[in-house]
């Protein structure tokens, strides 16, 4: 049986937070991990993941007005065209990976 997916995770915004996003991968883990960026997608089948850094901004706008707040990167290279075939990476693989850099301290 196939199961249709809707386009994307019900409830993600562009800006999401970090544990929203993890949670809501876990709930559909052999889905297919896909990036879009206005609506087109952003990196193709097999990339891989290169990084997943925690960073903190802090920064000064033209007015004066200093700022500081915490995001997630997840650093993303396009893969060969051979691991372009394998598909897009799975939550489930991706998970492994996040939770390999969360663990590690």
């Amino acid at each position: 049986m196939t199961q249709t997916l809707p386009p994307t995770i019900p409830g993600l915004s562009e800006h999401t937070a970090t544990d929203a996003l993890i949670t809501a991968l876990r709930t559909l883990p052999q889905r297919p991990l896909q990036f879009h960026l206005h609506g087109e997608v952003l990196v193709p089948a097999g990339y891989h993941v290169t990084e997943v850094k925690a960073v903190t901004i802090e920064a000064m706008d033209c007015g004066g007005q200093a700022n500081t707040w915490r995001e997630t990167v997840i650093q993303l290279m396009d893969g060969s065209a051979e691991d372009a075939q394998a598909g897009f990476m799975t939550n489930r693989k991706f998970l492994a990976i996040y939770d390999r850099v969360v663990g590690s301290d």
